[in-house]
């Protein structure tokens, strides 16, 4: 799908610059404002972003569109400040339990459907 395309992504952002690295076509912007300009004025075809960039977009007015699924999938580790290191068994069983249950894809599931949409 991308390859041999111009690719946008914000500089810096080492996840992105990891999983687009065999695409020599990258432009690469300083902030995230400059993201969805180069997307709008066409120098590029697709963007690379965040969940995040999702309010930027319809505070800004863009007409980007967060596709589904994403390319890739990082992992994300809660942190917990070392006064409450006692916690974090708990934590550990708490995350684990949803996850088996299926509640942490379940939510994951929402907030995709609730921001992905096109409009």
């Amino acid at each position: 799908m991308m390859k041999g395309k111009t690719i946008g992504m914000q500089r810096g952002t080492v996840w992105i610059e990891e999983v687009t690295k065999e695409n020599p076509n990258r432009l690469f912007v300083d902030d995230q404002d400059s993201i969805f300009k180069i997307l709008e004025a066409k120098p590029v075809r697709y963007v690379f972003g965040n969940k995040r960039h999702l309010n930027f977009i319809k505070k800004k007015g863009y007409s980007a569109h967060m596709l589904s699924p994403p390319v890739a999938e990082i992992g994300i580790y809660p942190h917990i400040h070392v006064k409450n290191a006692d916690l974090i068994s708990q934590l550990y069983k708490t995350l684990t339990k949803m996850d088996e249950k299926g509640d942490v894809k379940r939510i994951r599931n929402e907030f995709l459907k609730k921001y992905t949409k096109l409009q």
